[in-house]
């Protein structure tokens, strides 16, 4: 393990996303190119939330590391896992969100407990540079308000 990794999910800590971000946003300037993030949060039914949070976030994690590209940057933000996805406009971001999703929803994850199996229930959110922002915190900031904000229903529009 190196220093710059979270010991719970082996992904790198906040740290390095605080220090490489900034500078992903001057290349992507530079070259035109964009660049998302993809935050990740992992949610526990309530009742297990205590004994099963950790071990899932560390399993999620793993699935995480396994299906990023070489180049993308996975980050531990707190609870959330945070992707930094070079040269991936927001629709990319999003289908790896939905691959994600996808892959957690059919793992089975130990949590050393020898209960009901446990499945965490993934929500995502993305920002892109330069539509969302421009800057890093502001793209962090961006990208938490949106998986923070509550989900928008949107009504059927009538038949004509």
């Amino acid at each position: 393990m190196d220093e710059n990794e979270d010991r719970l999910t082996r992904l790198k800590d906040e740290r390095v996303l605080r220090e490489r971000l900034p500078i992903e946003l001057m290349r992507a300037a530079s070259y035109e190119h964009v660049l998302s993030l993809l935050l990740i949060r992992v949610e526990v039914p309530s009742n297990w939330r205590a004994a099963a949070f950790y071990p899932l976030l560390k399993g999620v994690a793993r699935k995480v590391r396994q299906n990023v590209r070489a180049i993308d940057f996975a980050v531990r933000l707190g609870d959330d896992v945070v992707l930094m996805l070079a040269e991936t406009p927001g629709a990319g971001a999003k289908r790896l969100g939905e691959k994600l999703t996808e892959v957690v929803d059919s793992s089975e994850f130990d949590i050393g407990l020898d209960l009901a199996v446990v499945r965490p229930l993934l929500r995502f959110a993305t920002a892109t540079f330069p539509e969302d922002a421009a800057e890093a915190d502001a793209l962090i900031a961006a990208v938490r308000a949106k998986i923070d904000a509550p989900e928008e229903v949107v009504a059927d529009e009538p038949a004509l």
